[in-house]
């Protein structure tokens, strides 16, 4: 590694990994301790000024005299996530530990950043992850999809084969939905 990655690295575990796993033997880390970990990383959390150097970071205010809040980039919590799940991954080649807790609880990739809002910082609108809503397609859809399934021909060509080369059993429109040949 680089000393630029490694001094990178110690940051990382200084500023997110010491405090709340630290103290703790790896073989008692558990999957409730990750959950915890995870969820302090993508809830907002005052906001600290520029000189962290001092050993005495202060908050930045609001107007009414409350702490700014922010919510970590998911860059951040993914090299921290990263860091931690590394770490656990090498106790369990040392032998400290069976199994990674990491592994058990996934990092959710959208939620919880700062642009899950109802807009982002140019104003853009998003959506956030809760206002979908699983709909399962009824009887009459499932009888509708199937009858389109058996009318049409199903190209048996793999992900790596070329899209410019049909397979044997192709023919361009026959099925509605289907693209012309190229």
């Amino acid at each position: 590694m680089k000393p630029e990655s490694i001094s990178k690295t110690e940051a990382i575990y200084h500023r997110y990994l010491a405090e709340p796993f630290g103290g703790k033997a790896t073989a008692t880390i558990t999957a409730a301790h990750v959950r915890a970990f995870r969820t302090a990383m993508l809830s907002p959390r005052p906001r600290r000024s520029y000189d962290t150097r001092s050993g005495n970071p202060k908050l930045r205010m609001n107007a009414d005299g409350t702490p700014q809040m922010i919510t970590l980039s998911r860059s951040t919590t993914k090299k921290a996530y990263d860091l931690l799940r590394r770490i656990l991954d090498l106790a369990v080649v040392d032998g400290a530990i069976k199994s990674n807790p990491v592994h058990s609880v996934p990092l959710p990739r959208h939620a919880g950043t700062a642009r899950t809002a109802a807009t982002t910082a140019r104003g853009a609108a998003t959506i956030a992850p809760t206002d979908f809503k699983a709909l399962p397609l009824t009887p009459a859809q499932i009888a509708t999809v199937a009858e389109y399934m058996t009318k049409c021909s199903v190209s048996r060509s793999t992900p790596w084969q070329s899209r410019s080369a049909p397979t044997p059993d192709y023919e361009p429109g026959n099925c509605a939905g289907s693209r012309s040949a190229t």
